[in-house]
């Protein structure tokens, strides 16, 4: 409703009831409901593209750190070194072959492996015709008696002459195994190719080490090894005890010898 002004002009002048009612405007209410979800929409898209901006810079940065870092090598799978098939080289014949206590068996319980010395030097020859031994028999006919009497003695065996040097080599006194000792122990040193190189080393042997040789005897024992042939082992005799034998065996290897303990 409303009044004329007091000059009746008619213009519109509210009602104080009139004007309270204009205050409320629908359309506000429908704008301020439509624009909520537009609003949530754009929130979540702004923190969607905040998300993205973030995961992007991630995977740079990861990308540029693997980029950065230092190589890493894996091992290859298998074994570092193989065996060659062919293997080449020198081959070395008669590697796994054993001298001693093969025949057929016996003395199988000795583990150690037996090692050939060198053959025996044979004696040099003198400009005089005579060997190296033949001081030694100088020396013997040197301490023979001067006079007739007692040169020539009844009954006596004669003495290999002194000009014969192919004899006195053949014939090393030391080097006669003797059978009547009473040891039961020997020590072995060698195994030659024949008895005439065993009683040679031995000769030399006892002459360089005379301090440990010399009251011992000789013992050659022969050795058919079948296809490897036959042997000649050197043995040096005779020990009362196994504690005797060892002990000239250990003296024996320190001066550079290899032996072995047995008991005849």
């Amino acid at each position: 409703m409303s009044d004329r002004d007091d000059e009746g002009h008619g213009r519109f002048v509210p009602h104080p009831s009139d004007e309270e009612f204009h205050t409320y405007d629908a359309t506000d209410e429908e704008e301020e409901r439509g624009r909520g979800p537009l609003l949530l929409a754009g929130i979540i898209l702004l923190l969607a593209a905040f998300g993205g901006v973030l995961f992007f810079a991630y995977q740079q940065g990861v990308k540029e750190g693997m980029r950065s870092a230092p190589p890493l090598i894996r091992a290859e799978q298998g074994p570092a070194k193989v065996t060659p098939q062919d293997p080449g080289g020198m081959e070395i014949p008669h590697q796994d072959k054993r001298i001693y206590d093969r025949i057929a068996g016996a003395e199988s319980e000795e583990e150690g492996v037996e090692r050939l010395l060198p053959r025996a030097e044979e004696p040099m020859k003198l400009p005089n015709g005579d060997t190296e031994e033949k001081p030694a028999a100088e020396k013997e006919t040197a301490s023979e008696p001067s006079s007739p009497e007692e040169a020539v003695i009844p009954g006596a065996a004669p003495r290999t002459p002194a000009a014969k040097p192919a004899e006195s080599a053949s014939k090393p006194a030391p080097a006669a195994a003797s059978s009547g000792s009473s040891g039961n122990y020997v020590v072995q040193i060698a195994a030659l190719r024949s008895e005439a190189d065993a009683k040679s080393r031995f000769a030399s042997l006892q002459k360089q080490h005379s301090d440990l040789l010399s009251g011992t005897q000789a013992d050659i024992q022969r050795a058919d090894l079948g296809d490897k042939g036959v042997y000649y082992r050197l043995r040096i005799g005779y020990l009362d005890s196994k504690s005797s034998a060892d002990s000239l065996c250990s003296k024996l290897k320190s001066r550079g010898l290899d032996c072995l303990v047995r008991e005849r």
